[in-house]
């Protein structure tokens, strides 16, 4: 598992549900998900289950996935069904979390003020400006890409 931090999108709810602990809580400019060892998203985690340790996320992890099998399903649609995902928790428990590092929280917080000046250059109308023969969307974009295959380097090193 891994845990991989996300700007958080103008479509996403204020309020979010853990996948960990299954309660409720309001999520900041930053969304922290779960995510498989495949890639897949399994859910949002909440504070408090961010500061736990590995092995009692895989043990509430676990927890959770043992009342979902326990619950009854009505609706007869096995692919969303509560044994289903049950199953894919218990499956995510058996891998080992990955903490988010660092310089993943800055990139983040780059994105997020970078879409804001963005969107701050489109109200006032001086987005097309240009530096040095490059628009200043082509900027932004090459040094988003050059930070990410920076990290990713320094990731797949490891």
């Amino acid at each position: 598992m891994r845990i991989r931090l996300e700007r958080k999108l103008s479509s996403c709810p204020h309020h979010l549900c853990c996948t960990v602990c299954d309660r409720m809580f309001e999520s900041g400019r930053v969304r922290t998900l779960l995510h498989n060892d495949e890639g897949f998203i399994q859910g949002d985690i909440c504070p408090e289950c961010m500061r736990l340790s590995v092995e009692t996320i895989q043990y509430k992890i676990r927890e959770r996935a043992m009342v979902l099998l326990e619950e009854t399903d009505d609706s007869g649609n096995t692919t969303f069904s509560p044994q289903a995902r049950a199953m894919e928790l218990l499956d995510c428990s058996t891998e080992n979390v990955k903490y988010p590092q660092f310089y993943h929280w800055w990139l983040v917080q780059l994105e997020i003020f970078s879409r804001q000046s963005s969107d701050a250059r489109n109200f006032t109308g001086i987005e097309n400006w240009e530096y040095k023969g490059r628009s200043r969307k082509a900027q932004d974009r090459s040094w988003r890409e050059r930070l990410r295959t920076f990290f990713e380097k320094d990731e797949s090193e490891k």
